[in-house]
Parts: C-alpha cells; structure tokens; sequence
C-alpha cells in the first residue's frame, strides 16, 4: 500500500471515531436538563418542622442524577392562607445542595417526611390557596416537574390548613407593599381573615383594618410586622450619658413610684440639667398624677408632647388622661388616626414590652368605649400572650370580662 493510500484510510478513521468529551460542570448542568428527571430515583425528601405552627415553612425534594449532582425542588409553603408562596429548580452540585440545607436550616428545622405526604401536602397548600383566590407562584410548574409521579393519595397524614380554621395571612419579607395590600383586600372582600398574633414574641404580626373596607377599597391597607424585645432599648443620646446619670435615672423612676413627694423636686432639678431626657417629663407625670395635682400635670402633658412628639410614652400618657376626661374624640387626634405601633412609627422595627403593653391598654379602652368590644379583645390577646400578669393586662382583662358579682350588684343598684 503506498504511502498516500495509508494517509488516506487513517484520515477516514479519525473521522468515524466517536471524540472523548470532557464535560465541564456546567456542561453538565444543562446535559442533565434534558435528562427525563422524574426516571432518577429521590435522594432528600424534607419538609419545615414547624410549618402548622408557624403557618410557613419549606419542602424540598431533590433527586439524584447520573451526573452525581442533583435536581433540586423548593417550595414556600404557606399552610395558612396563600399556598405556595415562591418555588425553585436548580441542578446542583453535592457541595450546592449541603450549603443550600445549612442555609435552611439555620432559620427553619427541617424533617424527613416520605414523598407521598411532601406532595400531599403541597397540593392540598394549592387548592387551599385557590379557594381563597390565591394560584401558586408562577415557577411552582417548573419546580413541581420533578414530583413526576408520585402518588400523593398512599399518604395517611391529614392536613388541615389555616389557622383555627381560618384563612391568616403570614407576611414574607419579599413582598410589597402593594402585594401585601392587594391580598389583605382580597381577604377582607371575603370576609375571611382571621386576626390574630403569632405566638413567636420575637416576630408579632398585627393587622389594623377597618370594619368599612369595602366603601374605601382604594385607600391602601398595611401589614406590619415588629419585633417586640423584653430587654432595655437605650437610646442614642442616653448613651452619652455619664453611668452616674443613668443610676439617677433609674433611682428616680423608683422613686416616682414610691415617694411621688419625694421625687418631685429631684425630678425638676434634673430636668434642668437634661432638658433633653423625655422620660423625665414622663417621670415628672407620673409624680404628679399620685400627688392628685391635675392641673400641674396636664402642663406636662402638653409640654412633653411639644418636645417630643414622637415619644411613644407622652403620647399615651395624654391619651390616658383624654379617656379619664370622657373625650374619646382627642385619642384619634393624638395618634393621626394610626392604631398600631409600626404604623404610628414606620421607621422603627424593634419596641419595648412596656411600650406595647401602655399602647394596647390605651387601644383597647378606647375601642371598647367606642362599643367596639372585639376590636378592644385583639389588643387584649396580645397583651395576654405577652405578659398575662402584668397590672394593665389584668386591668384590660376585668374590663373586658367582669366578674358576675359587680354585674349583678350594679344592677340591683338600679332597682333601688
């Protein structure tokens, strides 16, 4: 054979032998795109530990591909009132899909749940959600392929959805306030929205919406979500102040409460000094309210407001003394009509327990002088789930619910 004809037939060889390709991981990611993926078997089938509890929580189902990585399906499951709330597919690698689990849970504990019961309860979250007018999010039909055919119906866990057999809406961070506002209106057209507060302190959800929606459905409508923390919220200027002052301070709110006389003047000099400190106006109101000095205190009221009309503690305490005077008329007047603490203050995201708890007394007083008994019993709810033993919990709690005995009392009174 010449040397030409052999150049030749080895050229042809070349060209009929199928080439090595070393794949990327990328190239392998989209290899695995076309790969039927419902034919490989499931690897991780986990579900949120406390999604009944908390009304959201996470599914995830991955499978596991020739490749070695793995098709990865999350969804947002909101079991309380709007379904799937977001969803993802990924192909990802071993290492992806452990950082991704660590990353879940760090806020929400996962479980093993078998594949029947995770798409059992995702379908029943959907048709849930779409009785109330809610579809799942538009990427549930991608992320929902890799359910392929599981047959949800072999699951013998029962699921119940909403909350105390009610629609709650639980807000996410993602969401607008247009988004929040379009589905708070949708459930209230319904007249389906259960109003109530999470049992979670570090994280209260409170809904103020009026009774007369449905004539002002184009005013907009606000979720608010605040965190609500036991522990002492210094404020940027006590914080400049010497350790001596702050003692002083704490000495002379106790002093206020014991030995109102005593206190009095310690308090005027003080101000003096830091005219500055709104809690010392609040000390010298309280002074003057245990001495019987009305006039002085209403001064100080009025004062303390001008100063600073953003603090939460004068506020309430003009409120308090607007209520003893009968004239329900000023509380709409001293919040801008806002009855709840994030709407009066957007900018802030973290209240004291003592805040929460003089607000919610002044709201509840007020709703229930308005005749508004079930409005006065949500404020009550969450001043019983923070603190049932505290004196204005109590208080709110013997306005509410009076024990037969004055009732009956009262009205042998007016037979007489």
């Amino acid at each position: 054979m010449s040397n030409k004809k052999k150049r030749r037939n080895k050229k042809i060889t070349r060209k009929s032998a199928k080439p090595n390709i070393q794949l990327s991981s990328k190239s392998l990611q989209k290899y695995n795109l076309y790969v039927p993926i419902t034919q490989s078997p499931i690897d991780t089938c986990l579900i949120s530990k406390s999604i009944f509890e908390r009304g959201l929580g996470n599914a995830l189902l991955t499978r596991k591909l020739p490749s070695g990585d793995s098709a990865l399906s999350i969804f947002l499951v909101d079991v309380f009132c709007l379904g799937i709330k977001n969803a993802m597919y990924r192909i990802v690698s071993p290492k992806e899909l452990t950082k991704h689990l660590e990353h879940i849970e760090q806020t929400d504990p996962l479980e093993v749940t078998h594949p029947s019961c995770l798409k059992k309860l995702v379908d029943g979250a959907i048709l849930y959600a779409k009785k109330l007018g809610f579809p799942p999010h538009p990427d549930y039909a991608k992320a929902a392929k890799i359910f392929g055919d599981i047959d949800p119906t072999v699951c013998p866990v029962h699921y119940s959805y909403g909350k105390d057999g009610k629609p709650f809406y639980v807000q996410s961070p993602y969401e607008s306030t247009q988004q929040k506002s379009k589905i708070l209106q949708k459930l209230a057209a319904r007249n389906t929205l259960s109003l109530d507060i999470s049992n979670n302190f570090d994280s209260i959800e409170a809904l103020d919406i009026p009774k007369d929606l449905p004539d002002i459905v184009d005013q907009p409508l606000t979720f608010v979500t605040y965190k609500i923390t036991f522990d002492p919220i210094e404020k940027p200027a006590n914080k400049l102040l010497p350790q001596s002052v702050k003692n002083q301070l704490q000495e002379l709110h106790d002093l206020a409460l014991s030995n109102p006389k005593k206190a009095l003047n310690p308090i005027k000099t003080l101000i003096q000094d830091y005219p500055d400190l709104p809690e010392l106006y609040n000390y010298l109101h309280v002074v003057y309210v245990l001495l019987g000095d009305e006039e002085n205190d209403l001064q100080v009221l009025k004062k303390t407001l001008k100063l600073f009309p953003d603090y939460v503690f004068g506020k309430i305490a003009l409120a308090e003394y607007h209520l003893d005077q009968n004239q329900m008329d000023m509380i709409p007047k001293i919040f801008d009509n806002k009855y709840d603490l994030k709407m009066l203050y957007p900018e802030r995201d973290l209240f004291h327990v003592s805040e929460v708890l003089a607000f919610n007394t002044i709201m509840a007083k007020y709703f229930y002088e308005q005749g508004d008994k079930e409005k006065a019993e949500q404020y009550y709810k969450m001043m019983d789930k923070l603190d049932p033993d505290d004196k204005k919990t109590k208080a709110i709690k013997q306005l509410l619910s009076p024990s037969s005995i004055p009732n009956i009392l009262e009205k042998l009174m007016k037979l007489v």
